[in-house]
């Protein structure tokens, strides 16, 4: 199969030219997504024996549901400890970059990505190799439902249905003391960044008991905050994402003299970024530091 798939994948490529082949992968991938977001190839009984995650989260979702001897590859951002709550245990596996020469020399039966994954996706999928695209996960109970459909394209739905229940069982149970404030709570990452409307941190911060700033100055998913916005709206709280002391321009922001002197004395939450960056069963461990963080504000 390695073989003649190889031979499908040059011949693809070579039947656009040069200039127009973005455009084209650029317009199917789009209506990919739109027509099978979260779809599993149904006509699959078998469970896949040699399967590739070039996501990363769809990565933790298969080592959490998966036997290892049928994980072939993890995307590359999998053994990044600040992005994958995982990273220690997906140093055991080969990584790839998406790259759709990488995926056929792997020949897997499954591939699982989400709805940011490369373009390279569209022409694997013109090969013939089966594909399950996982929607990225914009609140909390999106996750169990991610949870179940990598379950179900991987054949393991009786384990996929255990921790699905599990993490909703955790949330459920989440109580907050009986307060009417809702502290302030700003996130200002490297290079500037916050997140905001439709957002999975925002919802995990919501349902902790704080605002967001970014939410509700209208920002979208991710987005940059200007400095001076920070400094007016005097957040009751600052979360300034991982502590990153390596010499980079993006680490400058959340350090900045004006923002270190004006919020000199207002709490800060150091919360593992690697905890809510995907729709995982970790987002309850990071819920509940959250709470924490809020009862003790309430003091």
């Amino acid at each position: 199969m390695f073989i003649q798939s190889t031979q499908r994948f040059l011949k693809i490529c070579s039947s656009f030219k040069p200039k127009l082949l973005f455009a084209v992968i650029a317009t199917a991938a789009l209506s990919v997504a739109m027509t099978e977001i979260g779809m599993s190839d149904q006509q699959h009984t078998e469970k896949p024996k040699k399967i590739v995650s070039t996501h990363l989260c769809t990565d933790q979702l298969l080592l959490l549901l998966s036997d290892y001897d049928r994980i072939a590859s993890l995307s590359f951002f999998s053994h990044n400890p600040s992005m994958s709550a995982m990273s220690d245990t997906a140093k055991n596996f080969p990584v790839n970059h998406g790259f759709a020469e990488e995926i056929v020399a792997l020949d897997p039966d499954l591939i699982l990505t989400s709805t940011f994954g490369h373009l390279s996706i569209l022409l694997l999928k013109k090969l013939g190799y089966r594909v399950s695209i996982i929607p990225v996960a914009s609140n909390l109970s999106d996750i169990a439902t991610n949870i179940r459909l990598v379950a179900e394209a991987i054949g393991e739905e009786e384990r996929g249905e255990a921790i699905a229940v599990s993490l909703t069982s955790r949330i459920d149970a989440v109580s907050l003391p009986d307060v009417t404030m809702r502290p302030l709570l700003a996130i200002y990452n490297q290079n500037g960044f916050t997140f905001g409307q439709e957002a999975l941190i925002t919802q995990l911060i919501e349902t902790a008991g704080f605002r967001n700033l970014g939410a509700e100055l209208g920002l979208g998913i991710a987005q940059h905050l200007p400095l001076e916005l920070l400094l007016v709206h005097q957040p009751d709280a600052l979360m300034l994402g991982d502590r990153n002391t390596s010499a980079a321009l993006a680490n400058e922001l959340p350090n900045h003299p004006s923002l270190r002197r004006r919020y000199t004395d207002i709490p800060r939450i150091d919360m593992q970024s690697h905890l809510w960056i995907c729709g995982t069963p970790f987002v309850a461990d990071a819920l509940d530091y959250l709470v924490e963080q809020r009862i003790r504000l309430s003091q």
